[in-house]
């Protein structure tokens, strides 16, 4: 009887053990459009807050999360710390657990950009589209997105509006 009283002892102790803090939920609010920023290479980042005065860039991919241009988000994500992380890699996993709220923003919406620096793969053409940082885009007429192409990878530095068109979809609208 002893011994079965140590072994549920045991089990219920070893149970009560759990990566908890190694592993909890949060919120994120996710803008409807994503900015440049470097981490290994330039890239585009989800921006995270509660206002254009206070945001942050945010790094991380969201397992299980399809993110829309010109969409906002409210999630709950459960954030897991990786014990061993890659030397240039996130010491954090995030996974989707639910979308609480997606609002789509008014086409028109205007997205700017000032000091973006014109790397490798800033503004690509690929198969007829368009590329900003992996993000296809429409180019108006009045654009002169050739010109922009152009430049990419020069070094330079210019400033760069988008519309939001609708669908998940953006123009650009001006650079300079």
């Amino acid at each position: 009887m002893k011994k079965l009283l140590l072994v549920i002892s045991a089990v219920m102790l070893l149970s009560a053990c759990d990566d908890s803090s190694n592993s909890w939920v949060e919120n994120l609010s996710i803008f409807p459009y994503k900015a440049p920023c470097t981490g290994v290479s330039q890239q585009l980042c989800y921006v995270t807050g509660q206002s254009d005065t206070e945001s942050d860039l945010f790094y991380n991919n969201i397992v299980g999360f399809q993110y829309a241009w010109g969409t906002a988000y409210q999630l709950s994500v459960r954030v897991t710390r990786i014990s061993n992380p890659p030397a240039d890699g996130s010491s954090f996993r995030y996974e989707l657990i639910e979308i609480l709220n997606e609002t789509e923003a008014t086409e028109g919406s205007r997205f700017g950009y000032e000091s973006v620096d014109l790397l490798e793969n800033t503004i690509t053409f690929e198969n007829d589209t368009y590329l900003f940082l992996g993000q296809p885009f429409e180019c108006l007429a009045e654009s002169d997105c050739e010109g922009l192409l152009a430049m990419n990878n020069s070094g330079g530095v210019v400033s760069i509006t988008f519309e939001y068109i609708g669908n998940g979809e953006i123009a650009l609208v001006s650079w300079s």
